[in-house]
C-alpha cells in the first residue's frame, strides 16, 4: 500500500470537517444522545491524532484501521440511539 502526503492531508481534512459537524451536533444533543456523541468525538479525536503524525509502517496502518473502525462503531451507536428516541431521524448506519 502506498501512503502519499496528499492522501494523509485529505484524510486529515475529512476528519476535521466531520469533527466540526459532530461538535455542532454535540451542542444540540439531548442527555440521552450525549454519551454517544461524546464517544464519537473521542473516536474522531483519536483518529485525528493518528493522522497528524503519519508513519510508513504496517503497525501505523493497523492503528488507523482500528481508529476508523472505532469511528464507525461510535457513529452506528449514535444513529441507533437517535432513531430509538426520534424515529424520524433520516441518518443511517454504515
Amino acid at each position: 500500500m502506498s501512503i502519499t502526503a496528499s492522501g494523509i492531508e485529505n484524510l486529515d481534512t475529512a476528519v476535521n470537517e466531520v469533527t466540526a459537524s459532530v461538535e455542532k451536533l454535540a451542542s444540540a444533543a439531548d442527555s440521552m444522545a450525549e454519551p454517544k456523541v461524546t464517544a464519537l468525538e473521542d473516536s474522531l479525536s483519536s483518529l485525528g491524532d493518528l493522522v497528524k503524525s503519519p508513519q510508513i509502517s504496517t503497525a501505523y496502518l493497523d492503528k488507523v484501521s482500528t481508529a476508523l473502525s472505532d469511528v464507525d462503531t461510535a457513529w452506528n451507536d449514535l444513529v441507533t440511539t437517535l432513531k430509538t428516541s426520534c424515529p424520524e431521524v433520516k441518518a443511517s448506519t454504515v
